[in-house]
């Protein structure tokens, strides 16, 4: 009987070491799953694809699930923005910038403003408004967009100035 017991020992000391081995690759497999909808593969042979089916059964109708209302943004590629740091600390232009492409706009160029330093964010529109005001809701909200100040030219249809 003891031969028994150190045998049942050795096994699950044994599966111990086997499960505590694997729990890494359980759980990474486990997480990479979370929120992913299983899926089935059906393998096909070339000549199922070329025989009809001769009796097509009714497909069961789908149960409707909910699903998360998902709200398109609006695509703004149509607007070219240029956008300057005029005061802001050292990659503020960069980050604004990259903000916008992130929201569908076409960024022309980023670089320095060579006038006097701004206060926050200041938006600049060249003909159309209603392409500052898109610029300006999807920045902050708050800017009100004013037309480019005489003088200042730029061949995009919005200027953004980041400031301090």
């Amino acid at each position: 009987m003891p031969m028994v017991n150190q045998r049942a020992r050795a096994l699950i000391s044994f599966l111990g070491v086997v499960a505590l081995a694997l729990s890494p690759f359980l759980i990474y497999g486990a997480l990479n799953n979370l929120g992913s909808e299983p899926s089935t593969v059906r393998a096909e042979s070339p000549k199922s694809r070329l025989t009809p089916d001769p009796s097509p059964s009714p497909s069961p109708s789908p149960s409707p699930s909910p699903s998360p209302s998902i709200t398109p943004k609006p695509l703004h590629s149509d607007i070219t923005v240029e956008v300057k740091n005029a005061g802001g600390p050292k990659g503020a232009g960069r980050e604004v910038a990259d903000s916008l492409i992130a929201k569908g706009f076409k960024v022309a160029r980023v670089s320095d403003f060579g006038g006097s330093p701004v206060t926050g964010i200041v938006v600049y529109y060249s003909t159309d408004r209603a392409k500052g005001e898109s610029v300006a809701a999807e920045l902050d909200g708050s800017s009100d967009p004013k037309p480019l100040p005489s003088g200042t030219t730029t061949d995009a249809d919005v200027l953004v100035l980041v400031g301090k």
